[in-house]
């Protein structure tokens, strides 16, 4: 157990202001239904003319419009990601961990519009979708508080000589997220490879219909 970690709290939606605030959240996410979303490549936004739909596993309605990446799209993705890394890998562990709490007081700031993507996309309910938004949250202050360790290094086994453990940034990496977490496995495995100095090329896994 980490001295002074704390597990992120749910939302009691017991409250009527939590449950106004879900309401209204749910209102804005319907109103943004069947938006297309493009690709994203060296920070550039990227529209495909195939596309693939997302589907509410509960009401099947389209809910919005990914594009769909081809193979040179995905090899362009993994070197725009090994241009970056070169400039984050040289990242100090102060800016990291200044990033990583800049994301958990965003996802904390759009916390009800999160979570009603996530029931509609994923088919959990109130209590499980925040459930996991906490996740991610308290992946995010576990990994600023052991990266800060990490750091400065690891002693070995004590000898005459000077010996050391520390850990170096390697490269870039590719994931495909499982659908039935779509935010905290999605989110985790980038926040993870970023504390350590390290860049992810990402895609979903979208069998959730």
């Amino acid at each position: 157990m980490l001295t002074g970690f704390k597990n992120a709290v749910e939302v009691d939606f017991t409250l009527e202001e939590n449950k106004k605030k879900i309401e209204e959240a749910f209102k804005q996410a319907h109103a943004e239904a069947g938006a297309v979303y493009p690709l994203i490549i060296g920070g550039k936004k990227v529209e495909t003319e195939k596309k693939i739909a997302s589907v509410s596993p509960a009401t099947k309605e389209v809910l919005g419009y990914a594009c769909s990446c081809s193979k040179e799209q995905a090899d362009e993705a993994i070197k725009a990601s090994y241009e970056a890394f070169k400039k984050w890998s040289l990242t100090s562990v102060e800016e990291r961990v200044r990033v990583l709490r800049r994301l958990a007081a965003l996802l904390i700031e759009n916390r009800f519009i999160m979570d009603a993507w996530n029931v509609l996309e994923s088919g959990k309910n109130w209590g499980e979708a925040d459930g996991e938004l906490c996740e991610q949250l308290d992946f995010i202050n576990s990994y600023v508080m052991h990266i800060q360790n990490l750091e400065k290094g690891k002693e070995l086994v004590p000898t005459d000589e000077l010996t050391k453990c520390v850990y170096i940034p390697l490269g870039v990496g590719v994931a495909v997220s499982p659908w039935n977490f779509p935010l905290s496995l999605f989110g985790g495995i980038p926040v993870t490879r970023s504390a350590a100095n390290h860049l992810q090329t990402l895609r979903s896994l979208h069998t959730n219909s």
